[in-house]
């Protein structure tokens, strides 16, 4: 890299390259400390520097919106306001990088200045002839950055395809083990990253067009205690804040809500850590607990949740919302249980036996009650025969993801079932497809630690979240 301009980023004399340009933000020295060179100039040469920093800022605040609406998924408003703030913070920030860039484009110091100065000890002035050269080599050097930004937008403009579709970057690759595999994932399919940047992103659900409302996933971010929705084109906001903790403090690494789900009247269903409880979001915005204790003792942390067609909703409860775990002292109830809520608003244990119960689906015709189990020393997928009367029968091992648990990162964690049976359930290595007799076909391969996933617009999309991102593959037509 030229000496002068890596002399000129680190703000040091062109010259030496030892001696500070500046001893302040905004004051600049007159001459090297080390050669003695001066840094005056005619008087305007340096408004120069005014070019260099608004093409630096134009280019800076193109390629910041394209990041934040592109990368990102904010909403085209937000970036806006994002890109304004910048606008007036980054030429604040580079201005000495501004006139450091011009003095270096005005060339080394002269060897004969540089040897010394007069007899009074004032350093003479380096090169440039007159103001002209300084707002010249300026705006030439800004006429080059906003080149760069013409070409980025054009590449931008470019990748779109003809239709205007967002450019959305994509991550991981995807596994094909078996032919049916390509029957519900196309082959041409990628995952693609709808927006990052959270600290554990839990529970996508799909909430169709209704009335006023448009068509939006819901998903959580655990640890920051709220509810996000995507809409296609808008990107992410804020929907409910707080989601599963609504006490006065902290509470552990885990206080927000985790899955949701809606009912048959299509209102949302949360299962919240930090206030231990399943609540449902009511159409007109209030919440209402549907259930907080079994037996007079509270529940330890509502993970994720199903609802049956007769509005029966079932859960799991693990203690991952509680600040110390299964350990915490808050601790009632003695075992991590799968529970059904009746339509009358009672309370029922069905299963006592899984030690770390976590995703929760149903079979399409609804005689299957599928369990996922994110414990470490047993990491399977359970099927359990759903009664007449809503219980649940005898349980069996429907899928053993312990060998791939050897091998990748993850856990059984959520799950959905498509309209042919076949599961889509995160666990080690992102999402794993597996057909109604247990055959592993294919996998989601997100390269993340993946915690849930949901259908969305009619089965032709599957959204999911893994760590800190929100991703979506489109599948084939259900």
């Amino acid at each position: 890299m030229n000496p002068t301009l890596v002399r000129a980023v680190r703000l040091r004399c062109p010259g030496c390259g030892e001696g500070r340009l500046f001893r302040g933000l905004f004051q600049m020295n007159e001459s090297c400390s080390a050669c003695g060179a001066s840094f005056k100039r005619e008087q305007g040469f340096y408004l120069g520097s005014i070019y260099i920093n608004y093409g630096a800022t134009v280019i800076g605040t193109g390629g910041l919106y394209a990041l934040l609406v592109l990368a990102l998924g904010w909403s085209h408003k937000a970036a806006l306001a994002a890109c304004l703030v910048a606008a007036v913070v980054f030429p604040i920030w580079f201005f000495r990088w501004a006139r450091s860039l011009l003095l270096a484009l005005d060339g080394s110091v002269n060897q004969q200045q540089a040897a010394g100065s007069d007899a009074t000890g004032s350093a003479t002035a380096l090169a440039g002839d007159d103001a002209r050269a300084g707002c010249a080599m300026g705006m030439a050097l800004a006429l080059i950055l906003l080149f760069g930004l013409g070409m980025a937008v054009v590449t931008i403009l470019f990748t779109l395809d003809a239709t205007g579709a967002e450019v959305v970057p994509t991550v991981g690759s995807i596994e094909r083990l078996d032919p049916r595999f390509d029957e519900l994932v196309p082959p041409d399919a990628v995952i693609e990253v709808l927006a990052m940047g959270f600290d554990w992103s839990e529970g996508p659900v799909w909430m169709p067009a209704s009335g006023d409302r448009e068509a939006c996933l819901l998903f959580s971010d655990v640890p920051r205690n709220r509810i996000h929705r995507w809409r296609p084109g808008k990107g992410v906001d804020v929907f409910l804040e707080p989601s599963g903790f609504s006490g006065p403090g902290g509470h552990g690494r885990e206080p927000g809500s985790n899955g949701l789900t809606l009912d048959r009247e299509g209102r949302l269903v949360i299962c919240e850590h930090g206030d231990r409880r399943v609540s449902r979001l009511e159409h007109a915005g209030d919440r209402r607990t549907l259930a907080d204790s079994f037996e007079g003792k509270r529940f330890n942390s509502p993970n994720d949740a199903t609802v049956h067609s007769s509005g029966a909703i079932y859960f799991t409860d693990p203690p991952y919302g509680l600040p110390k775990q299964w350990d915490d002292p808050q601790r009632e109830l003695d075992c991590c249980g799968v529970y059904r809520i009746g339509t009358g608003g009672d309370v029922q244990l069905l299963c006592r036996t899984m030690t770390r119960p976590n995703g929760i689906g149903l079979a399409p015709d609804e005689k299957t009650l599928y369990v996922a189990q994110s414990d470490p020393r047993e990491p399977i997928v359970r099927a359990f025969t759903v009664e007449d009367d809503g219980r649940l029968g005898e349980g069996r091992i429907f899928f053993d993801a312990a060998p791939l648990a050897k091998e990748r990162r993850g856990l059984p964690d959520g799950l959905r079932v498509d309209a042919r049976g076949n599961l889509f359930a995160t666990g080690p290595g992102g999402v794993l497809v597996i057909a109604p007799d247990g055959t592993h076909l294919g996998t989601l391969l997100t390269g993340q630690a993946t915690a849930n996933c949901a259908f969305g617009d009619g089965g032709a999309t599957l959204f999911i979240t893994a760590d800190s991102l929100l991703c979506r593959v489109k599948l084939a037509a259900p």
